[in-house]
């Protein structure tokens, strides 16, 4: 009797959790976008301390270049971006009537009717879901601006997070029941090696891959190159299909120009695609997830249905979470 009252409070007391987690949660925003920042720097914060060994230094230091890097983005990239989106939208209709011209220019070379129709239905549902998506940045912007004065606190959560991340370690690990500690403690650890360290990786990569997309589509003089180049490295996280949709508004960009353009920039997505993926992703993402092809497939196909943009980007993290917790339980518990 006394097991089954005491399971009773722990479920109670992991109800009345997630209950007021629930609640607040519009209220803990600015915290726990402050906890996810914390966590991507504190590796750079490990690096610097190696050198000058001494810990809060190493934390205002990388603070220090954090904010400076947003400021720049604000003051320097930002606008850009978002006067580009602004063209971007009001030239819907120059962007459709190009993308009419490269339906002529496949009918010209004779493909099968129903291979044509397949494309054409592609083209389109791209189109719209393109257009749709950069209406729906333009309203996060927009929202995040207006939000903006609770997010002031930001770099002072983050300071104290890094500085003090033994204390909130400690704090977290009394949370949890003493008799199983041990267990979800190493349980988090192998959520922390395989989905912290794809997470780390891929946004390492996803920076790459904006700066180098910048830097081409400047050189070619392609339109909207700014905005192409984040919307690139957006997608970039996306496994498989992320290339993929992150080049299409590049190459219709090329194409209204001209189609010589266009050619160029999708060399030259393919040459930097082959470099992330044969050079530089082996070494930044050293920790694999270890999920086949096909299960990452069916994990982006059921998160975009679903979920949407945001469903692509998380459904592979979230899915090698399911698989890290089934292979613990399998292997640990029983």
């Amino acid at each position: 009797m006394n097991r089954v009252i005491k399971w009773f409070l722990i479920s109670l007391y992991l109800v009345f959790i997630f209950i007021f987690l629930y609640i607040v949660i519009n209220y803990l925003k600015a915290m726990l976008v402050s906890i996810f920042i914390a966590y991507i720097l504190h590796p750079v914060v490990k690096y610097i301390d190696k050198r000058i060994k001494n810990y809060k230094i190493s934390v205002f230091i990388t603070l220090t270049l954090f904010i400076f890097l947003i400021i720049f983005i604000i003051y320097y990239l930002f606008p850009i971006i978002t006067k580009e989106l602004i063209e971007l939208i009001n030239n819907a209709d120059n962007i459709s009537n190009e993308i009419k011209r490269l339906f002529n220019i496949i009918d010209k070379i004779k493909v099968p009717i129903y291979l044509r129709s397949i494309l054409d239905d592609t083209f389109l549902k791209i189109q719209h879901r393109v257009f749709n998506e950069m209406r729906n940045l333009f309203d996060i912007i927009l929202k995040f601006i207006s939000s903006l004065p609770t997010y002031i606190l930001i770099p002072v959560f983050v300071y104290y997070f890094l500085v003090d991340t033994e204390y909130f370690k400690r704090s977290l690990k009394s949370l949890i029941p003493y008799k199983g500690r041990e267990k979800v403690i190493e349980l988090f650890r192998s959520y922390e090696k395989i989905v912290g360290n794809f997470i780390k990786g891929q946004i390492i990569l996803s920076i790459i891959i904006t700066i180098s997309t910048m830097i081409v589509l400047i050189i070619l003089k392609v339109r909207y190159a700014f905005l192409i180049s984040v919307v690139n490295g957006f997608f970039n996280i996306i496994p498989y299909f992320g290339p993929v949709l992150g080049f299409i508004p590049a190459f219709l960009s090329a194409l209204s120009d001209s189609t010589s353009k266009a050619v160029l920039v999708a060399l030259s997505f393919f040459i930097i695609q082959e470099l992330e993926s044969g050079i530089i992703a082996p070494k930044i993402l050293e920790n694999t997830m270890g999920i086949h092809p096909i299960f990452v497939i069916i994990a982006l196909i059921i998160g975009g249905k679903f979920y949407g943009a945001w469903g692509l980007i998380l459904s592979v993290p979230v899915f090698a979470i399911i698989k890290v917790t089934y292979n613990y339980i399998v292997n640990k518990l029983y």
